[in-house]
């Protein structure tokens, strides 16, 4: 399912996200799914937990847990950032979102393939 459309994600629950949010969202359901998609192919009954996989790009302080749910083209993500108080202390700050993607191959997930059909 290759498009020629550019990738789209649109904000369905939770707080803004920005561009450069929405563009690592993307790049990361792209990363997964590359990374994953032969150990998938070969043993579909065992998909992997893609909701406990981080995925940082950059130097940026933010990391994504990206995770299908039961539909093919919605996604829980939650945004990890690091942070420093005025004290110097390291603290990390979490934000759950809810975001439909367009344009792009969604992750393997024999339950939402099922409920497709």
């Amino acid at each position: 399912m290759t498009s020629t459309k550019k990738a789209a994600v649109s904000l369905i629950k939770g707080r803004h996200i920005t561009a450069a949010d929405k563009r690592n969202i993307v790049e990361g359901i792209a990363y997964l799914r590359k990374d994953f998609a032969p150990y998938v192919a070969a043993m579909p009954a065992q998909v992997p937990d893609y909701g406990a996989i981080w995925i940082k790009r950059g130097t940026s302080a933010k990391r994504y847990s990206i995770a299908p749910t039961g539909d093919l083209a919605t996604y829980s993500v939650t945004i990890r950032e690091n942070y420093r108080t005025d004290a110097g202390e390291i603290r990390q700050r979490d934000m759950a979102v809810m975001v439909q993607i367009a344009n792009i191959e969604p992750l393997y997930m024999p339950a939402a393939e099922r409920a497709a059909s």
